[in-house]
Parts: structure tokens; C-alpha cells; sequence
């Protein structure tokens, strides 16, 4: 530490991590520098500790005021022999003393403290106190452990999560991410590097359901005989499945979710049959009810993806090779636009997904095989907090992925921009945050309930943060700091821009031929414009009889050219 550097407080009490200090009458004129949420730091016995001021306090007005800060210890250099600063590490071993002198950390001491790890990083922005320090995410530890980004609309969230995909794609083009996408924004912004699913090309025939998920689809819950069809639903679907693969697998080990195909009208036939039987005290009305609903299914072009042909045939290894990107082939993420899906069973098909990833890794021999990082885009329409609000299994399977997914190499991303409606279980799993400008006063509160008490001066920013800014807490970063996310080039951007209203009012455009064309594609389910055309390019078929399953792959990064958390731009 140089001796030049001036004194700006003093240390005048000591509780375990948090110490408070009192502000030297010289500072007063430069008061405006010191602020909620930079680092600070002061000398000990062998080493320079940092701290983040929490809370800054003016106590009598009058003449003989002072200045005093609330300061929350975060780690510390040690000082060689020569004098010069070695690496930072999180953690106090030597306690500042009281008395001990306060100094404004310098551009050098940023540096030093958020200098690239020696880990795999990722470079996503730059620091909000210096903008020539570049912010780094430590990879593996924001993947394990999963994140969420939390965000009011508008304040760049999707931009800032379609920043974070490119760099870690940049950094590992061999990584595998499945993004669920309930608006298509994201397709236009990894053109070349993503597998696009839709409803016309969804890999999720009805037979790779589990019993609850079919039955979730198949039944209306608020029928008088939901209970009674359901059971009557389970037992078909194992008759069924025992007849399709009767020379393949033993009956006594094959369960309603046991994910082997079977024909919808063995099915049916086995309703038909029991049917007949008079003796059922309830009648025919589940056995009706439950043949008019698969029979609907059938016919609703909504759900053509559950019956993807009249032919069924096992074709589990393609679909989880496609899904997972199992090889990469030059196509690391898979993009399930769920745009189209019927709203009423949105959350049945991502449960079935992330079933699907989490029974993978689990009978794959674990941790290690095969990672892959599952990102839910408005996870509160998965995840709610209300637990009668969402389909139950999606809410469990997502609360295992969160609680026990690091053991088995599955990492969980949550975006949301309502953080207060989410399930709180789920989101405590996510050890790091990556919040940008939220103003509503019950997910302000649930931030700030969810960091550790050193990032509360940072939380206090939150209803003033620019757009493009966030506050970065938790196990991916060195510190909790603010920063700034790089820009992203207009090619690599979502399909998320405000409709500027003024621009568009400025004129009068409009004719009944684009009334009529509107309506047209309304009908038809189509799209206008570029999104069109990115439509069309992800109708393929599920697995082409000529062409390869998986196309050609565009020329890799290198990543000994491009090393972890290069970011080209």
C-alpha cells in the first residue's frame, strides 16, 4: 500500500465480518466518490483486507456530524517481503484492528482482485468502477451450481442470457445446452450453432410420457371421474406396452413409465374391452370420456407432435441423441421454441424434458458422461410459487434438477423477470444471481433474502441499475460486483426489442391486403418477415431417411486460439 494513498476513514468497531468505520473530516468535500457498493481497504498485521461498504450514515447534522459506514469484510492480498501485493483470496485469516486506516481501493487493487481466474472463466462485461476491467463468470462453478437471471422486461435480460450462451459457447463449442424458449426470441441470435424444435418437428411422440405426464394430458382434472379414468388410462397404457414389446422385454418388469412404445389402439381396444363389462359400478362414463379425449388429441393439429406418424417405432437413442446434442456435431444447443405448444400443456412438456435429461445422467453411470445445462426462459410459469398454479411433476423434477443436478452433471439457468412468483425452494438452489434492474418491492425483497449480507449495499442499486447493467452475486464471481454486460452484435441479438410505439404511429401504412395477410398467417399459424423464414428452416423432418440426422457442422472455435471467456466482440 502506498504511503500517498489518503486515509479516508478509520475503524471504530469490530463485529466478526462487519466493521464500522467514521469518515475523516478531510473527505467531506469528496463524499460523492465514496459510495454504497465500492471496495474498500485497510492494512493488517501481514495483509491488505477488502471490504464493500454496505450503508453509509450521516449522525448529528450540526457542526459536529460524522460519517460513518457499515463495511462488510470480503477477503484480503497477502503483503511479501518486497511489498508488492499477491493474488486476492476470498476469506479473513488477520482481522482489521480498531483505529485501523481506511483507503479507497485503487484501479490497480481492481485489478488484482478481479483478475482473470486461473479457472475456466467466461468475459461477459466489464466492472460498473472501471470500465477498462473486464468481468469474469468462473465457468463450472455457474454451471453446477446453476443461476438465475432476474430482470424487469426491458432492462436487457434476454440480451444479457443470449451473451452469456455465446461466451460459453465461444469458450466450450462442445458444451451442450437445451434452452426452453416460450416466445421464439432466441433462433435468430445462434443461426448455425442451434437445433431448432417447434411444434411441427417436436421430438416427444405420446409413448415417451411417464404415467403422470400422459395422464396430464390425456385427462381433464376437473372431471367428475378424473381418478377413475386415469386408473383405467395406466392400465390400457401397460397392456399396451406389453403387447408392442412381447418379444423384446419381460411383462413383469414393464410400468407405466417404463419409456418403451406402444399403439394408441391397443389402447383403445383394451377400453373397448373392459367397456363391455356391465359389471362396473360406475359405468361407461370414464371409459367414454377418456376414448372421446384421445380421439380429439388425435384430430387437434395443436398436438400433432404427440402422433408423429402411423407408424411407431423405438426411436429413443436418436431422440435423446438429438436432443442432448450426443455427438455436438457443430450444433451445441438445442432451442425448443414451446411458442405453439398449447398453453395447457406447456408445463407437461418440459416435464418430460427435463425427466428426460435427469433419467439420462442417472443411467448413464452419473456425474461426468455427459453434462448438459438445462435454461428455462419465464421459469415461473414452470417453477410457480403457488404450488396449485403449475403441473406438479415439472415443479418436482426441476426442484431435484436444482437440489441434486450438480451429482450428476446437469446444470439449471432460471430467468425470470418476476422472481417473487417463483418457487423460492428452487430458486435458493441457484448460487449465483445475476440481477438487473428490478423495481417492484416483493422481488426486491426476495433478491435480496436470497444473497449473502456482503451484496446487500450492491441490492440497494437495483431499482437504479441502467439497462445492459447488473449486480453479480454469488459462486461464479470473486466478489459480488456490478458491472456492465458487453454489447452484443446485431446478428447475435433475441428476438426481443420494445415496438417503438412513436415510430411506427408516425405513419399510417397499413392497408386491408395486410389486414387480410395478418389474419391468413393468424390461421394458418405462420409467421411474417424474418421469423417466417426462421420457421420454415426448423421444419425438418425428425430423423430424414437420406440425409444425416445431424447436418454439417459449421468450422469449431478453437479453444487454444480463443481460451475460456474470450468473447469476439
Amino acid at each position: 500500500m502506498h504511503h500517498e494513498e489518503p486515509v479516508i476513514a478509520r475503524v471504530t468497531a469490530a463485529n466478526g465480518a462487519r466493521i464500522t468505520a467514521v469518515f475523516n473530516d478531510s473527505v467531506r468535500d469528496s463524499i460523492q466518490d465514496i459510495q454504497i457498493g465500492i471496495l474498500v481497504k485497510m492494512p493488517t498485521r501481514n495483509t491488505v483486507a477488502f471490504g464493500i461498504i454496505n450503508s453509509m450514515t450521516l449522525e448529528d447534522h450540526g457542526a459536529n456530524s460524522k460519517m460513518t459506514a457499515q463495511i462488510d469484510l470480503l477477503g484480503e492480498m497477502a503483503i511479501p517481503t518486497n511489498g508488492h501485493a499477491t493474488s486476492f483470496a476470498r476469506g479473513i485469516s488477520v482481522y482489521p484492528t480498531l483505529l485501523t486506516p481506511l483507503y479507497m481501493a485503487t484501479n490497480s487493487d481492481l485489478a488484482h482482485v478481479f483478475a482473470r481466474p486461473d479457472e475456466a472463466s467466461l468475459r461477459i462485461g466489464t466492472l460498473h468502477q472501471d470500465a477498462t476491467i473486464p468481468a469474469y463468470l468462473l465457468a463450472d462453478r455457474l454451471m453446477a451450481m446453476h443461476f438465475a437471471v432476474l430482470g424487469t422486461t426491458g432492462t436487457g435480460k434476454s440480451c444479457a442470457l443470449t451473451l452469456l450462451l455465446h461466451s460459453i459457447l465461444n469458450s466450450l463449442p462442445q458444451g451442450r445446452i437445451i434452452l426452453l424458449d416460450p416466445h421464439n426470441e432466441y433462433a435468430p441470435a445462434f443461426t448455425g450453432k442451434a437445433e431448432l424444435f417447434d411444434v411441427n418437428n417436436l421430438p416427444l411422440p405420446y409413448w415417451l410420457f411417464d404415467g403422470e405426464e400422459i395422464c396430464g394430458i390425456f385427462i381433464d382434472p376437473k372431471s367428475d371421474t378424473a381418478e377413475r379414468e386415469a386408473g383405467l388410462l395406466r392400465d390400457a397404457i401397460v397392456h399396451a406396452k406389453n403387447i408392442y414389446n412381447m418379444d423384446v422385454m419381460d411383462a413383469n418388469i414393464i410400468t407405466i413409465d417404463t419409456p418403451i412404445p406402444y399403439q394408441l389402439r391397443d389402447v383403445m381396444h383394451y377400453l373397448n374391452e373392459r367397456k363391455g363389462d356391465l359389471e362396473k359400478p360406475d359405468g361407461t362414463a370414464p371409459y367414454l370420456r377418456l376414448q372421446t379425449r384421445l380421439n380429439q388429441l388425435k384430430n387437434d393439429p395443436r398436438y400433432k407432435f404427440l402422433f408423429p406418424g402411423l407408424r411407431v417405432e423405438d426411436t429413443l437413442d436418436q431422440i435423446l441423441s438429438r436432443i442432448m446434442r450426443l455427438p455436438v456435431n457443430g450444433k451445441p444447443l438445442s432451442i425448443f421454441d414451446l411458442s405453439g405448444v398449447p398453453a395447457e400443456v406447456v408445463s407437461v412438456v418440459v416435464s418430460v424434458i427435463a425427466r428426460l435429461l435427469f433419467d439420462f445422467a442417472v443411467w448413464s453411470g452419473g456425474i461426468g458422461n455427459a453434462p448438459v445445462l438445462l435454461v428455462c426462459e419465464e421459469a415461473h410459469r414452470y417453477v410457480p410459487r403457488d404450488e396449485a398454479a403449475g403441473f406438479a411433476q415439472t415443479r418436482r423434477l426441476l426442484s431435484r434438477i436444482a437440489q441434486e443436478g450438480r451429482k450428476y452433471g446437469i446444470g439449471l439457468g432460471l430467468v425470470t423477470q418476476r422472481p417473487s412468483l417463483i418457487s423460492q425452494t428452487i430458486l435458493s438452489q441457484c448460487n449465483t444471481m445475476m440481477t438487473l434492474r428490478i423495481s417492484n418491492d416483493a422481488d426486491q425483497d426476495i433478491i435480496r433474502r436470497s444473497v449473502h449480507e456482503s451484496a446487500f449495499g450492491l441490492t440497494a442499486a437495483l431499482p437504479a441499475l441502467r439497462s445492459q447493467e447488473a449486480i453479480i452475486t454469488g459462486e461464479a464471481v470473486t466478489l459480488p460486483m456490478r458491472i456492465r454486460f458487453s454489447d452484443l452484435a446485431s446478428h447475435k441479438k433475441p428476438r426481443s426489442e420494445t415496438v417503438p410505439f412513436s415510430t411506427h404511429w408516425a405513419r399510417d401504412d397499413w392497408t386491408l391486403e395486410k389486414v387480410q395477410s395478418t389474419i391468413h398467417n393468424w390461421r394458418h399459424k405462420q409467421h411474417s418477415g424474418k421469423k417466417a423464414e426462421a420457421s420454415k428452416a426448423a421444419i425438418q423432418p425428425l430423423f430424414p431417411s437420406v440425409a444425416p440426422v445431424f447436418p454439417t457442422p459449421e468450422e469449431p472455435q478453437n479453444l487454444a486460439q480463443n481460451p475460456p471467456g474470450y468473447y469476439g466482440q
